[in-house]
């Protein structure tokens, strides 16, 4: 499919993805290379921890540093380029990204595949996905940097169906997704409670040898239990080798989402056993799953601890405590009391 033909990207159904999905995941399987070469070392300098020893903390953009670069020559290279692109992303700065557009196409530097890739990351960063659309349109050439920062910024912006059939057509075209596609698509499937073709991109992930990845395994604990599969979800939560408290989280939202505020306590308790560090989040997860007084004492129990951790004066905290104790028929104050 050649880059006019990516110009409209219509919506479709779940039901059309997955037919579409079957055929482009199974020839996926068996002809992608699940050891690619194609990621070039210089694009992942670029994008490093290193700076540009210009003397200056880039801190903000300042577009007088460019001036002065090009003024002295040091911006006729591609690294000075995409270095000032990536600082545009990360402050969100979708002015002066605009400005150094302009700056790379009068400089002969848009055929560069990375820093065009990287542009089309200042567009999504700065929620503007339909200049990151057309600048895509507009690449001779395109990489997996270039379709990921596409299809995250459509899920960004809550269009799953669009991201997906991106996402399928990069399959198409041939080339391999990284395990940060695959955990943005899996997003896009719990976003649709696409349960079916969540569990063809799992396959698509376990030949990529991505399920160990601790980013990839919590976003398909996600997506099953948002496709209220949470047997599934949990069974990929235990086969994974490294867990964080953003996947133990997860798992707990999962049981939290469908209801199952037994389960959520048994490992809430697991997790205060081995020693996580518990967030708002965890707490919040925790607490929704309570309704009725048949889990008042679970609801005064994680109050407890929320109390321990001094947590109690957050404004989310609050909002739920409250909440969940409306619902158990009893108020914050007597519950307070009595605890």
């Amino acid at each position: 499919m050649n880059a006019r033909s990516l110009a409209y990207l219509p919506r479709c159904s779940v039901s059309e993805l997955v037919k579409s999905a079957q055929h482009v995941l199974s020839r996926a399987l068996t002809t992608l290379d699940p050891n690619p070469s194609f990621v070039d070392d210089s694009f992942i300098n670029l994008n490093g921890k290193s700076s540009i020893d210009t003397g200056y903390n880039m801190e903000s953009v300042d577009l007088n540093l460019l001036f002065q670069l090009q003024q002295y020559g040091f911006s006729r290279t591609p690294y000075v380029i995409n270095k000032l692109i990536s600082l545009c992303a990360k402050v969100g700065d979708l002015g002066a990204g605009i400005q150094l557009h302009c700056a790379v196409v009068k400089m002969g530097f848009f055929s560069n595949v990375y820093i065009s890739s990287a542009l089309v990351g200042v567009y999504v960063k700065c929620a503007n996905v339909t200049s990151a659309k057309q600048l895509f349109d507009e690449m001779p050439h395109r990489n997996v940097v270039t379709w990921n920062s596409l299809i995250s910024g459509y899920l960004k912006i809550f269009c799953p169906e669009i991201a997906l059939g991106l996402f399928l057509e990069m399959l198409r075209v041939g080339i391999m997704p990284t395990a940060y596609g695959v955990s943005a698509i899996l997003l896009g499937c719990a976003q649709l409670e696409a349960g079916e073709l969540g569990t063809q991109i799992h396959g698509l992930s376990f030949k990529c040898g991505f399920c160990s990845n601790v980013v990839a395994g919590t976003s398909l604990v996600n997506m099953y239990a948002k496709c209220t599969k949470v047997k599934e979800s949990r069974r990929v939560f235990d086969r994974m080798p490294e867990r964080n408290v953003v996947t133990w989280t997860t798992m707990l939202t999962g049981y939290a989402q469908n209801k199952l505020p037994i389960d959520a306590m048994i490992l809430f308790r697991e997790m205060w056993q081995i020693g996580l560090e518990l967030n708002r989040v965890t707490y919040n997860s925790l607490l929704s799953s309570f309704s009725g007084r048949d889990h008042l004492d679970h609801c005064k129990q994680i109050h407890s601890h929320i109390i321990r951790e001094g947590l109690e004066s957050n404004l989310f905290i609050q909002a739920t405590l409250l909440s969940v104790y409306s619902e158990c028929d009893c108020s914050l104050k007597t519950s307070t009391r009595s605890s």
